[in-house]
């Protein structure tokens, strides 16, 4: 492989902090491991609104080009709904040795991806202080198995304040297919830990697939 065509295939993870300006992140590779040209792009703290203009605090889950998900659309997560702690709904994925360690969520595709698919997640890692490791499959095809980006909450009340983070993946549309698609998010670290640390949490989810026609499982 060339130099040039590595440095293409090189995940570029981008952090826009609130207030402050735009600055680039490379993530260690010894701590991540991105597939072919798949970009990460961390949009920040307490960002509510994607790329495509929804708000992801607790949206209704729809269906358009973007496919907006609410978090009651991850399965196998442990999901709670009233909004009484984090200030959502949200789905926890604990550690390996328990039964809500990857969640996922299905969309049918009756036609293809034009161009690149954007996934946006927002989440929050556990208060331990410590980030927990994730992986992410579409179709079970790992595109990222790394640190997870997203912020701590420091374990104030009952976490109305906590820094929900958004991050856009951009994918390409080799790994997406006619009918149904799948995309889980695990969590990797092991441990038999419930309503405890460790644990990641998911809010709603919003899928970006140019030119194809989608629909919710």
């Amino acid at each position: 492989m060339s130099l040039g065509s590595f440095l293409r295939r090189r995940v570029q993870v981008v952090a826009l902090a609130s207030g402050l300006a735009l600055m680039s992140l490379a993530l260690p590779l010894a701590d991540t491991l991105a597939q072919n040209d798949v970009q990460v792009q961390v949009l920040g703290q307490g960002v509510q609104a994607t790329a495509g203009g929804s708000n992801l605090v607790n949206p209704t889950t729809s269906v358009s080009t973007t496919v907006t998900l609410a978090a009651s659309e991850w399965t196998g997560g442990y999901y709670q709904g009233n909004g009484a702690w984090y200030g959502r709904p949200w789905a926890a994925l604990y550690g390996t040795q328990t039964q809500y360690s990857t969640a996922t969520v299905t969309i049918q595709l009756s036609s293809t991806p034009t161009g690149p698919v954007t996934l946006t997640l927002t989440g929050l890692n556990d208060e331990s202080g410590t980030k927990n490791p994730i992986n992410i499959t579409i179709n079970g095809t790992s595109i990222f198995n790394g640190t997870s980006w997203f912020a701590s909450w420091d374990g104030s009340g009952q976490g109305e304040n906590a820094p929900w983070t958004t991050v856009a993946i951009t994918i390409p549309a080799s790994y997406f297919a006619l009918g149904a698609n799948s995309i889980a998010v695990s969590n990797l670290t092991n441990s038999s830990n419930f309503s405890q640390p460790p644990y990641v949490l998911l809010g709603a989810a919003q899928i970006n697939l140019p030119g194809a026609s989608a629909s919710v499982n």
